[in-house]
């Protein structure tokens, strides 16, 4: 397949991260995927690199260097608590990618979210 890409897909376990997974396989992409923890079973295609990652403590470079694009899927439940104080998980977390983008030669993101925007 012509112009398949390498792709970093952060949040990878969750609801969203696994479509956009399961669809960047389908069409001949490499995929990285990435979380903070994986879950016992993931049901992701075998051929997906699996990688861990806190995306607000650690050195986001390793899971980037190499890749193409970085797709960004992560999230938290919508609670009251959630809503009233959002945390810095979507504003720190992209910060550090595009540091780590920066730093590894990777110039595309991909944010996908649907709260606090």
């Amino acid at each position: 397949m012509a112009n398949t890409l390498t792709l970093a897909i952060f949040g990878a376990a969750g609801k969203t991260g696994k479509q956009a997974v399961r669809q960047a396989v389908s069409r001949g992409h490499t995929v990285r995927a990435v979380e903070k923890s994986w879950p016992d079973t993931d049901d992701l295609p075998e051929r997906v690199d699996r990688r861990t990652a806190n995306v607000i403590e650690d050195d986001l470079a390793p899971a980037i260097d190499g890749c193409d694009a970085v797709i960004s899927c992560i999230g938290l439940p919508l609670t009251a608590g959630t809503a009233l104080s959002p945390p810095p998980l979507y504003t720190e977390s992209t910060k550090r990618y595009l540091d780590a983008m920066e730093r590894c030669g990777v110039s595309r993101i991909v944010v996908i979210s649907a709260s606090f925007v």
